[in-house]
């Protein structure tokens, strides 16, 4: 089998419209006193990180909990805090 008809091929689409929607759901069933925190992993497996951090951020998530060291492009450029979940 040569390694052309072993590879598949795959893509992966993050919608963030529906992660939008989902935050604002759980927002109304926890109500305003509590805080979401969201956890991302590192670059999301080479997929960039960035776009869903920022769709969380504002999203009224209060804080991005990170696994990966400072520097991994999880910068949601906004003023939700980003926990280092690493240490």
């Amino acid at each position: 089998m040569e390694l052309d008809e072993a590879v598949r091929p795959c893509w992966m689409e993050i919608d963030l419209g529906a992660l939008a929607d989902n935050v604002q759901v759980l927002r109304s069933r926890l109500g305003p006193d509590r805080h979401i925190i969201a956890a991302l992993k590192g670059d999301a497996y080479g997929h960039g990180i960035g776009p869903v951090a920022r769709c969380l951020a504002r999203g009224d998530v209060h804080s991005l909990g990170d696994g990966e060291p400072p520097g991994c492009g999880c910068d949601p450029g906004s003023s939700a805090e980003i926990d280092d979940f690493c240490g």
